[in-house]
């Protein structure tokens, strides 16, 4: 039953949430791989619904069936009419949508490809919007946009060029849908193949969802009204790094990134209209279905609650076969059971008891005096004589109370010819790859053996007792060894002192425990084996000198609608928030120097690799300065430095800290309040003798619109060291790290003349995303940047920026700070390759290849079973035929 169903918030708040939050996720679904949201997919998204009075065992899982409104988009394109705007060496066109919109657009002569998502509305976020004179507001042109590709062809012997220009109007339109689907329950994705539609599409009105703010946000990156939320959710997403390799001319807009995140396309498969309309109806799908995921509510008031729970459950899997053939054969004994038993109390019996012994056998010849007659001749006649002799006679038991006698008739001989009859034995077939039958034929086939000698042997043991002489009555002629089965008397052949009776009875039970041993001796299991293999290193272990010495430019010059390079803090952040994989060759610590793992030879993604590379990393180094009363400075500190020579003393950077933070005026609150403070810098950039290392600090006041009334505050100094060694990496197939463990000692520096000049440069440059430009006293809890963020998500708590708290004390915030200093340090490396030398990256190394393949195994209590009772076999065996 469902006790919970979700619905979509009313349509006042959607503004409120509908903001750069949701396209964060956009942004590590698109480009990081992460994962949809429960009840969302990459075409749609469902209304949630959740069971009560779950009674699945645990670590079951299930699927829960239900009817539920599917919501979905989709885009309307037709062809975009272009026309020239003014001569051609102005480089405009007009575009219209053939409804009354027309919009111009300028290329310019120098770009070579460009690709363009241009919304109705205008933002200070966007360079491009359709709305003008010429496109007034239309209830369809507000929902509309322009979608460019272009390409610049060089004319000959001119200066301007001619343009390939495909353009595209698109309107995307809403719908819900009642489904009935299912959903797991371990991650609660839709089921795409199991639906059934149980009615047709409606529109999702305006009322319901709204689209305007939606689309505002994909074209422009922020909403309209711009809501102050923490820091990674208050700016346009920087997607423009990630778009270097497409060669289109920055910047493009904000759904471009998301239209081409991870398509391995060249920028000229775009300029097909198909391709161009299927990677923005994709991009607006999968993150309509995001925004959805943001603009629920849970309610318990709903009209149906019938929902249905199925699950699987391990269990012993019976082949037909040879079930059936187990069944007949069970039943055709059962059948000869009752035939034979029916039989035996119905024949005639004339025997006064069990003839179970010499003696009784005795009793019973006692008065038959002419067979006795009869075989005195015969003492030490052989079996064969015996047969010449009697096999055309008749044998009689007569029986009354008084006596029982044995008569024999005499037949005269003659030759009786007896027509042979020929049995045809109908050949089996064991298929030798059932591995588990050939053993049981095997063990079967010995018991048959044991049973046989157990039977003869207990017709014998009496007679030898008698052979040998000086036997007791008990051990010969009253010996009783008659059971079914045989093996059973094993107790009366050891009181009676027959001890190879009682080993052969003890072989013949044996026997069948051999049978279960053998039968489960060999399995069939998953292992996981190795396999060495020869790969290349992606690149050396030392930095390129060029790439290190124009690192800050590099990524400055990608930066376009922000100035602060965030691609690490985004990898960051969908890892810290929800769980993403980090990049490939990436830990929470080191980034390991890759290898080709396209150079392998199996395909099996489930494959992993162990492999012996360099790991690069950082120590941070952090320092607690514990809580202190800020002093009242007249002038500004200045910095001084170490006796080392290298860095600002500790002083020095506390009281210029103090400072800045005293005299800071932006957006300055009143009453109680907080501030953070981050600042890293080299001598070199910012124009002090010294370099300045991480310095992280946090204030409190009761009255911050005065700049001298009391402040307490604390801070953390980090000195990032260099840290590098080999280690043995565990990484899958496409190099996302597994597990790792280092094998050498840990360097500060690599093992090349310039190393520290290198690592000192990127962290430099490294250091510098982590200033705060401008330090805001506030008194509310909001997070104003990225190292707060950070620590504020792997704590769970607000305290270290709520003004009401105290000043938190930096020893408990070391941890979260290290682990964000390191975890982003290993990320930006890796996404900036380019940093390390990829001329010269060495010799190729072999590595292990691990790979799930299924092989035979013993099972270790069948196999001591098995050799334990074979053993016993042998030696019982042996020391027969040595008696």
């Amino acid at each position: 039953m469902i006790d919970t169903r979700s619905q979509l918030l009313p349509m006042r708040e959607h503004d409120s949430l509908l903001d750069p939050e949701f396209l964060n996720t956009g942004y590590a679904v698109g480009w990081l791989d992460q994962p949809f949201p429960p009840f969302t997919t990459s075409k749609y998204a469902i209304l949630p619904f959740y069971t009560a009075n779950n009674t699945l065992p645990e670590k079951v899982d299930s699927n829960v069936t239900a009817v539920t409104t599917k919501l979905s988009t989709e885009l309307s394109c037709w062809p975009a009419e272009i026309h020239q705007d003014g001569p051609r060496s102005k480089s405009s066109y007009f575009f219209l949508n053939g409804q009354g919109c027309n919009t111009s657009v300028s290329f310019g002569v120098t770009s070579r490809r460009r690709m363009y998502y241009i919304g109705y509305y205008s933002s200070p976020y966007s360079d491009f919007y359709l709305a003008n004179s010429a496109c007034p507001k239309t209830p369809n042109s507000t929902h509309q946009f322009l979608a460019i590709w272009e390409k610049t062809i060089e004319a000959p012997g001119e200066k301007t060029p001619y343009f390939n220009i495909t353009a595209l109007f698109c309107q995307p339109q809403y719908y819900k849908q009642q489904v009935y689907t299912r959903v797991n329950t371990s991650d609660w994705k839709p089921d795409s193949e199991f639906e059934q539609i149980l009615s047709p599409k409606e529109v999702l009105t305006e009322e319901e969802f709204n689209s305007t703010a939606f689309e505002f946000l994909l074209a422009n990156g922020m909403a309209d009204r711009p809501i102050v939320k923490d820091a990674p959710f208050n700016s346009v997403i920087e997607q423009h790094p990630r778009l270097n390799y497409t060669g289109f001319t920055q910047p493009v807009s904000n759904m471009v990134g998301f239209a081409l995140a991870r398509k391995n396309l060249s920028s000229d498969t775009y300029g097909d209209p198909d391709v161009l309309e299927q990677v923005y109806h994709d991009a607006h799908q999968y993150l309509f279905s995001l925004a959805v995921n943001k603009l629920l509510i849970n309610g318990t008031e709903m009209s149906n609650r019938t929902a249905s729970v199925d699950y699987l459950l391990s269990g012993v899997i019976v082949s037909r076969v040879f079930a059936t053939s187990v069944e007949c054969l069970l039943l055709v004994v059962a059948v000869f059971t009752i035939v034979i038993l029916r039989s035996c109390r119905k024949a005639p019996s004339h025997l006064p008891g069990n003839p179970s012994s010499i003696n009784r056998y005795i009793e019973l010849f006692r008065d038959s005096t002419n067979l006795m007659q009869s075989f005195r001749s015969m003492d030490n006649a052989t079996e064969e004589a015996l047969l010449e002799e009697y096999k055309n006679d008749r044998f009689r038991l007569y029986g009354n109370k008084k006596y029982t006698l044995v008569d024999m008739d005499r037949v005269a001989k003659k030759d009786i010819d007896s027509e042979e009859h020929k049995v045809s034995t109908q050949k089996g077939y064991y298929d030798p790859i059932l591995e588990n039958y050939i053993p049981t034929i095997f063990a079967t086939l010995i018991e048959p053996l044991w049973v046989l000698l157990n039977r003869l042997l207990c017709v014998l043991q009496p007679f030898k007792d008698l052979w040998e002489g000086k036997a007791k009555p008990s051990h010969s002629l009253d010996s009783t060894y008659t059971s079914i089965p045989p093996q059973l008397v094993f107790l009366r052949a050891a009181k009676s002192g027959h001890f190879v009776l009682v080993l052969v009875c003890t072989m013949a039970l044996l026997a069948n425990l051999l049978a279960v041993g053998l039968g489960s001796l060999f399995n069939e299991e998953p292992m996981t084996a190795a396999y060495p293999e020869t790969l290349r290193p992606s690149f050396a272990a030392r930095f390129d000198n060029n790439s290190v010495f124009t690192f800050d430019n590099y990524l400055t010059d990608n930066l376009v609608t922000t100035s602060q390079y965030a691609d690490h803090k985004y990898v960051a952040l969908a890892n810290i928030s929800s769980g993403t994989k980090l990049p490939a060759w990436v830990s929470p610590e080191y980034y390991f120097q890759p290898f080709e793992l396209g150079d392998a030879k199996s395909g099996n993604p489930a494959d992993t690799y162990r492999i012996e590379t360099q790991g690069f990393g950082v120590h941070t180094n952090c320092t607690p300065i514990e809580p202190f009363k800020m002093p009242i400075y007249k002038t500004q500190p200045q910095f001084v430095m170490s006796a080392d020579g290298k860095t600002c003393t500790q002083e020095s950077l506390i009281d210029y800290a103090s400072f800045q933070i005293r005299e800071s005026t932006l957006n300055r609150s009143s009453g109680v309040s907080a501030v953070e403070y981050g600042d890293a810098r080299t001598a070199a950039f910012s124009g002090s003798p010294c370099d300045r290392p991480l310095t992280l600090g946090w204030g409190r006041t009761a009255t911050a619109e005065n700049s001298n009334a009391t402040v307490n505050a604390s801070f953390v100094i980090c000195y990032p060291v260099f840290e590098t060694a080999k280690f043995n990496v565990t990484v899958d197939a496409s190099g996302h790290v597994i597990s790792y463990n280092r094998i050498s000692d840990l360097k500060a520096s690599l093992d090349y003349a310039d190393s520290r000049v290198h690592t000192d440069i990127v962290f430099e440059v490294y250091n510098r995303w982590w200033n705060i430009d401008g330090y805001e006293w506030h008194n509310d809890t909001t997070i104003r940047d990225w190292m707060n963020y950070f620590i504020t998500v792997l704590d769970g708590s607000r305290d270290n920026i709520d003004p009401v708290a105290p000043v938190p004390k930096p020893e408990t915030l070391i941890p979260a700070i290290e682990d964000i200093y390191r975890r982003l340090y290993a990320i930006i490396l890796s996404l900036n390759e380019q940093l390390f030398d990829h001329n010269d990256v060495g010799k190729p190394a072999t590595v292990l290849r691990f790979t799930k393949e299924t092989r035979i195994f013993m099972e270790d209590a069948s196999f001591i079973i098995t050799m334990t009772v074979l053993a016993l076999n042998i030696v019982h065996t042996s020391l027969q035929a040595g008696s």
